[in-house]
């Protein structure tokens, strides 16, 4: 019924602020309570309800409150509808460009950000909604306010990501957009590698910390990133728990804290495209059919490989996950991260804890979580490797897999792996690879000059 069920205000005083409603079989919608020091009123010739906040905070109104409507339909059947409303701060995501993520540190706020993708076109927009949250509260009341753009308010106690979209008239995705919640602002905890002096930041792209070797289990989980097929925009969800087990990411909720599925198709000439990506984004394109076509497709998850989808590194690409400003780092810039002799001789039962390596620029260490990948053929997530011997039963926990935007010439992307083996300086190191680009991997995103 309601287009909203929810206005936000930045001040008391402030300007009042309308919603439109569907009467369906409703003859009659009036207002039936509203909290002291808020008014409320109903225009029923254009279907819309107006609300203003108290005047001043001197009155010792409440800063929130509801509005309680009752629809009364041609049988004298009665409905209630409430709608909340909030005097708190406001805060313009997009303030500082235009980008398919954006950062949220500070809960109890009303963010707003414009529909548009990330070069300005603008979307023709019905409706926006939220896809998935990592927790039930984290993210409330997803809409359009009264100037188009998209509105949404973060309520919740922990860090957590979250996907919003923006729809058209028959509720079909046009854009996303990743949320990213955050304690500690990962915009500005950063670190500067040598050389070249490019600026990283210092946890994957989703990440709410980094443990930087830390044995803590919760540390661990906290420093695993999203996961990106390459080129696409939209984040795959990280593992549902430290030791990646069970093959699955943890388990994301709807608005109504009901739980999502992330479905997963096989490419083809009709899903295998940017088109159905954007409109699909939490769907896994994988490429089965790549075992048996060996080389012949490399594993795309398009059907028509497009080398351009994350730019060449002298601009930000349409494509582009990480906030503005930043950038997915091209192979170059993560070439010249290496596993030093001391690292790579670190006890196994010491590397094992730790899940990831400190990788070194020369100057400086740098810690990378093992996160594993989504595989390319089932969209499963795998960070197991079993070994021969005593340790096939305790297999090692961990891989690192982090993608560049470096397109090869055979239809594969560049990338940084690792990988634990069981005897030292044996250790798989690899800042230059190769990898199928239907995998879904980790992104540390990098500053753009």
């Amino acid at each position: 019924m309601l287009s909203r069920t929810s206005l936000y205000f930045d001040d008391w005083g402030a300007g009042p602020q309308s919603l439109t409603y569907v009467p369906t079989d409703a003859v009659q919608v009036a207002v039936s309570s509203v909290t002291t020091g808020w008014s409320a009123s109903v225009n029923q010739a254009t279907c819309t309800l107006t609300v203003a906040p108290p005047a001043s905070a001197d009155l010792e109104y409440a800063s929130s409150g509801v509005v309680l409507l009752t629809a009364l339909s041609k049988d004298s059947v009665s409905r209630s509808y409430a709608v909340y409303v909030y005097i708190c701060d406001v805060v313009e995501l997009d303030s500082n460009g235009l980008a398919n993520c954006y950062v949220v540190t500070e809960r109890g706020k009303n963010y707003l950000f414009a529909p548009k993708m990330p070069d300005g076109t603008p979307l023709d927009v019905a409706s926006a909604k939220l896809l998935w949250q990592s927790y039930y509260g984290l993210v409330e009341s997803v809409a359009l306010d009264n100037d188009g753009r998209i509105s949404l308010f973060v309520e919740g106690d922990e860090p957590g990501n979250a996907l919003v979209a923006a729809c058209d008239a028959k509720g079909d995705v046009l854009w996303s957009w990743h949320i990213w919640i955050s304690s500690e602002n990962p915009l500005t905890d950063v670190a500067t590698y040598s050389p070249g002096g490019k600026v990283f930041m210092t946890r994957n792209l989703g990440a709410y910390t980094n443990s930087n070797g830390d044995a803590d289990e919760q540390k661990i989980h906290d420093s695993y990133g999203l996961y990106y097929q390459w080129g696409r925009k939209d984040p795959f969800l990280r593992p549902a728990d430290h030791k990646c087990s069970g093959g699955s990411g943890e388990t994301v909720y709807t608005s109504l804290g009901g739980y999502v599925e992330m479905p997963v198709v096989q490419s083809s000439a009709t899903e295998g495209t940017v088109e159905y990506a954007t409109a699909h984004p939490t769907t896994f394109i994988a490429n089965a059919a790549a075992l048996a076509e060996g080389e012949s497709r490399k594993a795309d998850w398009l059907a028509v490989p497009n080398d351009a989808l994350w730019g060449d590194g002298s601009t930000k690409s349409l494509y582009d996950p990480c906030p503005a400003g930043w950038r997915v780092p091209t192979a170059a810039e993560l070439a010249v991260l290496s596993l030093s002799e001391q690292e790579d001789a670190t006890d196994l039962n010491v590397a094992r804890r730790q899940f990831g390596w400190h990788l070194t620029d020369g100057v400086n260490s740098h810690f990378y979580l093992g996160g594993g990948y989504y595989r390319y053929a089932d969209g499963a997530l795998e960070n197991m490797n079993y070994k021969e011997g005593d340790l096939q039963a305790h297999p090692e926990p961990w891989q690192g897999h982090y993608w560049s935007s470096t397109a090869t010439a055979d239809g594969r992307s560049r990338s940084l792996f690792f990988e634990l083996v069981t005897t030292r300086l044996q250790n798989k190191f690899d800042n230059n690879r190769a990898a199928y680009r239907a995998n879904a991997m980790q992104v540390r995103c990098v500053k753009i000059d």
